[in-house]
């Protein structure tokens, strides 16, 4: 049997680095910390490439939604960031090689 995993997508991301993650990025790293969490999930994806500016600055965001999940409650090391899809299907790819790789 496979080891428990989640997956979170990327999307626009609002805030700041060092600020709590606000709207459906925010609630996309909340619900996958809290199954993640629940579920004993040892790998969690953070998927998505895209930049965005927030405060000044780029945020990429599997960045964005790594340090939510690690805020929510997530084992640093059982994170795993995808940083190089810019589209849905790209993230369908990259996150399944990604889980192959860990025999997922």
């Amino acid at each position: 049997m496979s080891e428990p995993a989640v997956v979170v997508l990327g999307c626009r991301i609002v805030s700041g680095a060092g600020k709590p993650l606000a709207g459906a990025a925010g609630r996309r790293a909340a619900a996958g910390a809290k199954l993640a969490v629940s579920r004993g999930a040892t790998v969690v994806v953070a998927a998505g490439g895209r930049g965005w500016r927030c405060d000044g600055e780029w945020r990429v965001e599997a960045d964005a939604l790594a340090e939510e999940l690690a805020r929510g409650g997530v084992a640093e090391r059982a994170i795993v960031r995808e940083r190089a899809s810019r589209t849905t299907r790209e993230n369908a790819r990259f996150v399944a090689r990604a889980l192959r790789e860990r025999g997922v």
